[in-house]
Parts: C-alpha cells; sequence; structure tokens
C-alpha cells in the first residue's frame, strides 16, 4: 500500500492537475475583472468600493499563483 506522501507526488506530477490549476487560475481572473467592472459601474460607499477592489487584486494574486504552479507542473512532467 502506498503512503499518502507517494500518491501526492504522483497527484502533482499529473498534467492533468497541471490544467486544472490554469483553469482554475483563469476563473479568479474572470471574477476579478468581473469584480473592477462592477467597481467601475460606482458604488455609494467608500468601504464597499475598497473591499471589492482588494477582493480583486487577492484574486488577481490567487491567478498568478494557480497559472506558475500549473505551468512549474507542466514543464516538470
Amino acid at each position: 500500500m502506498a503512503s499518502w506522501l507517494e500518491i501526492l507526488k504522483d497527484t502533482i506530477n499529473n498534467k492533468l492537475v497541471a490544467y486544472f490549476l490554469i483553469l482554475w487560475g483563469a476563473t479568479f481572473l474572470f471574477s476579478a475583472i468581473s469584480g473592477l467592472m462592477f467597481v467601475a459601474d460606482g458604488y455609494s460607499s467608500s468601504i464597499d468600493l475598497f473591499f471589492e477592489t482588494l477582493e480583486s487584486l487577492a484574486e488577481i494574486g490567487c491567478t498568478i499563483i494557480l497559472i506558475m504552479l500549473g505551468l512549474k507542473i507542466l514543464n516538470k512532467t
């Protein structure tokens, strides 16, 4: 029986996981763009604007991390 570390290592080196991470990153990117477009339409409160902008920036950060990880896995396999 394989240990959980071996199973995790095999899963990480799978191309399917890499493509999943890249697509997941793309969904964060589209969500961030949608959020920023919503902000551009205008808010009544500056607090809403602040938090919506922070959320969109965090989603862009997640996009970068997920796509970089996916590409690293693809280059490794």
